[in-house]
């Protein structure tokens, strides 16, 4: 703290050196151009045919199971609910697609799957939740 006044009239800046430590001298478009380029070309293409937030909350119980969703589709089939607890098979059924979510994902597989490959790419598309309803769906 100052006590009293000061002079600041009698104080010396070298303006030159101000302007160089505190001044911004690269262009604003170049810093933008630069670090939009690599960020859009590491972003995964997703399609979100379900709700987002059933989507997410989906994809964190699949995670957990470490399973392949034909390999539970199997199962259901078979009726088996092999190394598989009642909590976990609870979480199975609540994300088992609804009217709705048949419908959507029907609607869009229809539209992107002209060949084999497409569909493939279609399916790899889905997230998480929407490949394990996927599998789902074709259980008889």
């Amino acid at each position: 703290m100052i006590k009293g006044s000061y002079n600041f009239d009698s104080l010396k800046v070298d303006q030159a050196e101000f302007e160089s430590l505190f001044t911004d001298t690269s262009k604003p478009g170049e810093k933008k151009k630069e670090t939009a380029k690599p960020a859009a070309s590491k972003q995964k293409k997703s399609v979100q045919v379900i709700d987002a937030k059933r989507g997410m909350n989906g994809g964190i119980i699949l995670a957990r199971l470490k399973m392949e969703f034909s390999a539970l589709a199997d199962m259901v089939a078979e009726m088996d609910s092999g190394k598989f607890d009642d909590t976990q098979l609870m979480a199975l059924r609540e994300f088992l697609p609804t009217n709705e979510e048949r419908e959507a994902i029907d609607q869009y597989i229809k539209q992107a799957s002209a060949t084999e490959e497409s569909l493939n790419a279609a399916i790899n598309d889905f997230c998480a939740c929407e490949k394990y309803m996927y599998a789902m769906m074709k259980v008889e």
